[in-house]
């Protein structure tokens, strides 16, 4: 089977994220992180793939461009996520996990209700805390860890101090290093750890649904037809 081909924005993210990561006093734990981060990217198209094939002609219904929609929103949460590690950003790092989780809800939802599929692009809206009461369901204590990011997402204390810190030299004044001070090793590997299995979970979450379901993706309204949908 052929690879699927990264994008040029995933190749410069991973580009990026290597370098940051050869800093990295443990060479042996940094490499480990670049496939798996690849075949993550990969994922998407591959679902992708999944359910476009879920009609078996060139008809494209409302069911599929809402699950392009979902897929896509946790792709390009999980690829911004890894593009702010290079980038120092605290703030949009954990903006990303929180929108991984509200995503993985949305998918919960779905399987619960797969009828509702449709309904999505249909200004059927969810609110936050029910999306975070389905995603609690895989996964674990996302309750707190929850509110834990949206105290950095809101613009509380916890996010106010994220863009500095300050800086004492014994004279009893405080001095605020700018630009943002770098992320350290552990800081980055926590970051891994979790984007990294969110966007696990999403997959195995989304992939359930279509085994289940993926008749409803084209038991609806009919959106138009099928193109090329890969221009890496």
């Amino acid at each position: 089977m052929t690879q699927i081909k990264l994008t040029s924005r995933e190749l410069h993210a991973i580009a990026t994220l290597k370098y940051r990561l050869s800093k990295s006093n443990n060479t042996l734990t940094s490499n480990s992180w670049i496939p798996a981060i690849e075949e993550l990217f990969r994922e998407s198209r591959h679902l992708m793939s999944k359910i476009g094939d879920a009609s078996h002609n060139n008809s494209l219904y409302v069911g599929q461009v809402t699950f392009f929609g979902i897929i896509i929103r946790a792709h390009e949460l999980f690829l911004g996520g890894i593009e702010q590690i290079y980038l120092d950003n605290r703030h949009l790092l954990q903006a990303s996990a929180r929108g991984l989780i509200e995503t993985i809800g949305l998918v919960c939802f779905v399987s619960e209700k797969p009828s509702k599929v449709h309904s999505l692009l249909l200004d059927y809206d969810i609110p936050a805390g029910k999306l975070m009461h389905k995603a609690s369901k895989r996964i674990k204590n996302a309750g707190d860890f929850y509110n834990k990011l949206s105290s950095w997402v809101h613009p509380g204390k916890n996010s106010l101090l994220a863009g500095f810190k300050p800086i004492g030299n014994g004279d009893n004044k405080t001095y605020i290093s700018l630009p943002p001070p770098s992320l350290s090793e552990n800081e980055i590997y926590r970051v891994l750890e979790t984007l990294i299995g969110l966007v696990k979970i999403f997959y195995d979450s989304t992939n359930a649904f279509l085994e289940k379901y993926s008749n409803y993706l084209i038991d609806g309204i009919l959106a138009g037809e099928k193109a090329n949908l890969f221009v890496p």
